[in-house]
């Protein structure tokens, strides 16, 4: 499969719009423990308060008229990690605990694409079981100059109900 810049460009356009709802401080590396702590407090509110927290790192798409359809670009910032995992912790982890298990540790970056399939992609007869079809598409961050990816995963989305392969990640 062929990759159209209709897909490159989607993905800039989520990049971009991502960024700017995103605040700056989101992205500073290394994190300080006073930043720690702040992710700690974040991820120690209540439910619905994270969510709203972690809104802005995600972006859904509306499917195409053709083509695939780039469902969601997530964006994971060592910020964001931290206070998701810590939403995750008993109540006896404490902000101590998050600034001794984080500070000083290796920081990544995480960006999550999913692709879906549609009514037209992928084209009638593609065996889609033996095709990573996922390296078609190309994600690229740019900060001064383009930033390499340091790993790159690709699998298949299966609905429960049906394991009927219906995109990937």
């Amino acid at each position: 499969m062929k990759l159209l810049s209709q897909r490159t460009l989607v993905a800039i356009l989520a990049a971009a719009v991502l960024s700017t709802l995103i605040p700056a401080r989101a992205f500073e590396v290394p994190l300080s423990d006073e930043q720690i702590r702040e992710a700690y407090f974040i991820g120690k509110e209540n439910p619905d308060r994270i969510r709203e927290f972690l809104q802005p790192y995600r972006h859904t798409f509306p499917a195409p008229e053709s083509g695939p359809q780039i469902s969601l670009i997530e964006i994971e910032t060592p910020f964001v990690l931290i206070a998701d995992q810590i939403s995750r912790t008993g109540l006896t982890y404490h902000a101590p605990d998050a600034v001794q298990d984080y500070l000083g540790k290796p920081e990544q970056l995480h960006v999550h694409v999913e692709i879906a399939f549609t009514a037209t992609y992928p084209p009638r007869n593609t065996d889609v079981a033996n095709l990573p079809f996922w390296d078609d598409f190309k994600v690229h961050l740019k900060q001064k100059s383009e930033v390499p990816p340091s790993k790159v995963i690709g699998r298949p989305i299966f609905l429960d109900w049906a394991y009927l392969w219906v995109g990937s990640t």
